[in-house]
């Protein structure tokens, strides 16, 4: 809102009681400064009362003619006088010239041509220190907009406690309350991968400053964790479901490892087996001391356990960083990279740990690839751990080979042109984790002695790395989560100084007139009674609508799988056909395990992108339909935001693919046509076929599972998003009847202490309309 705009308001409601604006224009002399005041302090001191006794004085219609052309006649024309001068006072932007206006309106009080009251309210309006350009503003605001994320979020939150302080109105600090709330609960994810003994758990030690992870030579992080801050510690350890139970042996159908891992699992536990492996999945809450008899590598109790949570009390996780410590890449049990590729797909940035002894391995390649290609990674550090083992060269040769092996894998994928996406989307930071642990344990003098500086270990770089990418002034997520509660605030700013503009209207009023307008809101109680019942009907039936279409969206994802299938089929029998003529079987082998991959990714890819378009498609439909029912109700204060729908879609298809790993797939393909000849190509086409049909019917079930977990999460968002605008509606009457009956019940008779009220009130709107500038975006 223009400033003037924002002045002429407060004047006419804390002075006249009642909103004005004109479009109306009107020429104002250029008179001298001093004249200007003075004339223009008494005829914004005139109101209905005075004005009688004015408009009889030929002086003062003297004045007016001097000002501007305008003929005044009545006392509405008046206001549109009233209205133009607050325009030039306020374009002058002078303080000087507010100290004149005050003067002037300080004699018109000692002439007793103003009361002391009005006096005070002039006064009040016409405040110099609210004379600053629009543009000051802005200059604050962009430097506001160079704060992190962490000084931003906390001059928000003091920000919020003295706005708490304006209002007694508790929806007003309720909806505050609830924007605290919101950036509170607001995480931060990194996740933690690498090869068996890659370091995760020392780096992860080195990092948070204390001991929580093991990191004896038998890696103890057999399973993913997931650690979380808490003011009291806790561990939650979940177990495989009977479902997920039966995946594991479905692969060790064609794997002997995870058969031997299946085969150990049941053999120790036997009877008990059933105890820990439930339909559900059993979850147990345990003793952190405890800990390392569940997850450790070293114990037969870590097989059955999918996952663990743990609560800690470390600084580090404070400001809603939650960490993902994966087990390894190299894992036996692929439902376990699943899990973690799962997982990973949420973060908000990664880290990939490197033994830098060791080449980059292709597990190491092929995950780089698919986390910046397929998993919406924004972010990827990789770390070349133990560091303080090879010399500067080497750890150059290793950054340059990992590069030339990503390019290599991409040529072989036909993603040349993705290779700049993916550098500019990697960094590289060499750490020496144990001396960095050494330097945060308070044993900084052993890692000197081997001459690493805190510095020198590359954990401040990785600290740095990690906050700049998190809560940096170039991070989207930490940029849309302060948007976002500052678009929150504003509202609630706009219906606090709405409810108060009300309220300085209702001062202005007599009995009579705040009864009759209690009359009229309870005549029309009813009929708005009968609309919300309507309006709640049709968000339920939208609701129900959305549900419906997102169930028939099964089939259309069985349809995509199955054209899928059938080109896959086609083109793999094609290629083998061809390299048997050619004698390039070898060749047809090893390239098959990347073009199933390749293959199974494109299509989750383009099921999930058709899903979304068309979910977008109804959901905006259904929106607008909303919209016009709204408007047929005339529930004129109703308003939908723009591009929420989109928004909400967009975040909750952000996270990656189903993790249906391949191997079992690629594994009895390989069986089959290692064992083809030419004659048999039939019957191999008829044993392709059932393995595809096996693998996209596991692959429809797994997608069906993801879009409907989204979908129900989507569907109850837009509820309450379209539903928003009615509650607010519906609140905002019950604060007005409230407000009305209240004022009715305790009408002050005494002008006086209204006008005391009046002032009070518009302290506080004064302030809300600074908080208001603070809060655009």
């Amino acid at each position: 809102m223009d400033g003037y705009m924002s002045l002429t308001n407060d004047y006419f409601l804390l002075y006249h009681g009642a909103h004005y604006t004109s479009e109306d224009a009107l020429v104002l002399e250029d008179l001298e400064e001093d004249f200007f005041c003075e004339v223009s302090a008494l005829v914004l001191s005139t109101n209905r009362k005075n004005f009688s006794y004015f408009f009889a004085l030929s002086s003062f219609k003297d004045f007016l003619k001097q000002m501007s052309t305008l003929s005044l006649n009545s006392f509405e024309e008046l206001h549109l006088l009233q209205f133009h001068l607050i325009k030039r006072i306020q374009e002058k932007k002078s303080k000087q010239y507010i100290h004149k206006l005050h003067t002037s309106f300080k004699y018109l009080e000692t002439k007793e041509l103003l009361s002391t009251q009005n006096c005070e309210k002039l006064i009040s309006l016409f405040d110099p220190h609210e004379f600053h350009s629009f543009e000051e503003t802005l200059n604050i605001d962009e430097k506001d907009n160079k704060k992190d994320f962490l000084e931003q979020k906390n001059e928000m939150m003091n920000f919020i406690k003295e706005l708490q302080d304006l209002g007694e109105n508790l929806s007003y600090r309720n909806e505050l309350k609830e924007i605290q709330d919101y950036l509170n609960k607001q995480k931060f994810s990194i996740g933690i991968t690498g090869v068996m003994n890659a370091g995760k758990s020392t780096l992860l030690n080195a990092l948070m400053g204390k001991e929580v992870l093991g990191t004896s030579v038998v890696p103890e992080t057999a399973n993913l964790s997931l650690l979380k801050y808490s003011s009291q510690p806790y561990a939650r350890v979940f177990y495989w479901s009977k479902k997920e139970w039966q995946k594991i042996i479905y692969s060790a159908q064609e794997f002997e490892a995870i058969a031997l891992f299946v085969k150990e699992s049941e053999d120790i536990f036997e009877k008990e087996f059933d105890s820990y492996i439930l339909d559900e999945g059993r979850v147990d809450d345990i003793k952190v001391q405890d800990l390392s008899l569940y997850t450790s590598a070293k114990h037969n109790k870590s097989n059955l356990i999918k996952e663990i949570e743990l609560g800690v009390d470390l600084d580090f996780l404070k400001e809603g960083i939650e960490i993902v410590d994966t087990p390894g890449l190299d894992d036996v049990v692929i439902q376990r990279e699943e899990i973690t590729k799962g997982y990973l797909s949420q973060c908000d940035l990664m880290i990939h740990l490197m033994n830098v002894s060791q080449s980059a391995t292709q597990k190491d390649i092929d995950f780089i690839i698919d986390a910046l290609m397929y998993q919406n990674i924004g972010k990827l550090l990789i770390i070349l751990t133990k560091a303080d083992s090879v010399s500067e060269k080497e750890l150059k040769e290793v950054v340059s080979y990992t590069k030339k092996s990503i390019k290599t894998q991409l040529a072989r994928r036909n993603e040349e042109s993705k290779f700049d996406f993916i550098l500019s989307n990697l960094e590289f930071i060499a750490l020496s984790s144990k001396m960095a642990l050494l330097h945060k344990l308070g044993k900084g003098d052993e890692a000197l002695k081997e001459g690493y500086s805190l510095e020198k270990t590359g954990i401040l770089k990785l600290e740095e790395s990690l906050h700049e990418t998190l809560y940096g002034e170039d991070s989207q997520k930490s940029e849309l989560i302060i948007n976002s509660a500052k678009a929150q605030l504003f509202k609630s700013i706009e219906r606090q100084v709405s409810s108060l503009q009300y309220e300085l209207r209702l001062l202005s009023k007599n009995e009579e007139e705040i009864a009759k307008e209690l009359e009229v809101l309870n005549l029309k109680k009813d009929e708005n009674i009968q609309n919300i019942s309507q309006m709640r009907e049709e968000l339920l039936s939208c609701k129900a609508d959305l549900n419906a279409f997102s169930k028939g969206l099964d089939s259309f994802i069985e349809a995509q799988l199955f054209r899928a299938k059938t080109r896959l089929q086609s083109r793999l029998m094609d290629d083998f056909t061809y390299s048997l003529e050619k004698k390039k079987t070898k060749e047809f082998l090893d390239n098959l395990n990347l073009s199933l991959d390749l293959a199974l990714k494109d299509t989750m890819v383009d099921v999930l992108r058709d899903y979304r378009y068309k979910f977008i498609q109804k959901s905006q439909t259904l929106a607008k339909k909303i919209h016009l029912q709204y408007e047929s109700y005339e529930l004129t204060e109703i308003e939908i935001e723009e591009g929420s729908v989109l928004e909400s879609v967009n975040k909750h298809f952000k996270a990656g693919l189903v993790q249906n790993a391949s191997y079992v797939l690629c594994s009895k393909l390989q069986k089959a046509f290692s064992k083809a000849k030419e004659k048999n190509l039939s019957s191999l086409s008829q044993q392709v076929q059932e393995n595809l049909q096996e693998s996209y019917d596991n692959l429809n079930e797994e997608l069906n599972l993801k879009v409907e977990v989204i979908a129900k999460a989507l569907i109850e968002e837009l509820y309450i998003s379209l539903s928003k605008p009615l509650v607010i509606f519906e609140k905002n009457l019950e604060d007005e009847e409230e407000l009305l009956s209240y004022s009715l019940i305790n009408y002050e008779k005494d002008e006086g202490k209204r006008g005391e009220h009046s002032l009070y009130i518009h302290k506080q709107l004064k302030v809300l309309g600074n908080a208001s500038k603070r809060c655009q975006i």
